[in-house]
């Protein structure tokens, strides 16, 4: 199936189009897996020059991908935020001892807030996102009963 290809936006300049969907949690077609730009994505870019590693790629864009990415999810962060920027890890909301019952950690959201890393205006979002939510759960339910 293709995937959809979406320009980078325009105000993060010096990023190419393939390291910013790699950091957006973006799908990536299987023919732009290959070559010198993905092996530096994926492999960290070891031995490279640091503008081709992602490190040194998300240290100069954090900013601006992250306000991106909450834009479009907010109360969550990209993969690469948990890996190389979270302050600690997520809180064990129920352990895990019975497979029936599997471990349950604290959500994205409510990590965020604990630990007051949302973005300015994210929690307003967060809170409209949760409005429309319930609405389509009231929605369905009223589908269901007709």
């Amino acid at each position: 199936m293709p995937v959809k290809r979406r320009p980078a936006k325009a105000r993060i300049t010096n990023l190419s189009d393939l390291a910013f969907r790699f950091f957006m949690d973006e799908p990536i077609a299987d023919d732009e897996k290959q070559g010198f730009s993905w092996y530096a994505l994926e492999w960290g870019g070891e031995g490279m020059l640091p503008r081709y590693r992602p490190a040194y790629m998300w240290e100069q864009h954090r900013d601006e991908l992250l306000e991106e990415f909450a834009e479009q999810h907010p109360g969550q962060r990209p993969k690469y935020w948990w890996t190389h920027d979270a302050p600690e890890p997520r809180r064990k909301v129920r352990e895990g001892t019975d497979p029936l019952k599997p471990l349950v950690i604290e959500s994205q959201a409510s990590y965020l807030k604990r630990c007051g890393l949302l973005l300015p205006g994210e929690e307003r979002r967060l809170a409209k996102v949760a409005r429309a939510r319930e609405h389509e759960a009231g929605q369905s339910e009223v589908d269901r009963t007709n």
